[in-house]
């Protein structure tokens, strides 16, 4: 079986990995083989469920934003600033390129029409 090592970066720790085709689920579960209960679950195993679930939040829980420095608050103005001014440039260029296109295109259209005659309109036959 082809198995990975996987490095987490921030903490250094290494796992073998299994490909994902290779993951037993429920539906390679034994019959008769049932479902891992939380405590089971933990990858800690001194971790009580009640410690777990302290750490864990719930919907709605948040922690404070920690304020921010004027310095780093400037530097955030500046970069959107900057970023903004981009975008409004890439924006502008698009389009340009799409009104050309546009003409160009509505041009060539006239041409065509100018080129080829009209169509005589048949009058619908009555019974």
């Amino acid at each position: 079986m082809n198995r990975r090592t996987l490095i987490f970066p921030l903490s250094g720790n290494k796992i073998d990995a299994l490909p994902v085709h290779c993951v037993p689920n429920a539906a390679h579960r034994n019959e008769g083989e049932a479902e891992m209960s939380d405590k089971e679950k933990s990858t800690d195993p001194g971790l009580t469920a009640l410690e777990r679930e302290k750490m864990t939040k719930t919907p709605g829980e948040v922690e404070p934003q920690k304020p921010i420095s004027k310095a780093e608050r400037e530097r955030r103005k500046a970069f959107r600033q900057v970023d903004a001014k981009k975008a409004m440039t890439e924006h502008e260029i698009a389009q340009e390129a799409f009104s050309k296109n546009r003409e160009r295109l509505k041009a060539e259209r006239l041409k065509r029409e100018a080129a080829t005659p009209p169509a005589a309109k048949s009058k619908p036959k009555g019974k």
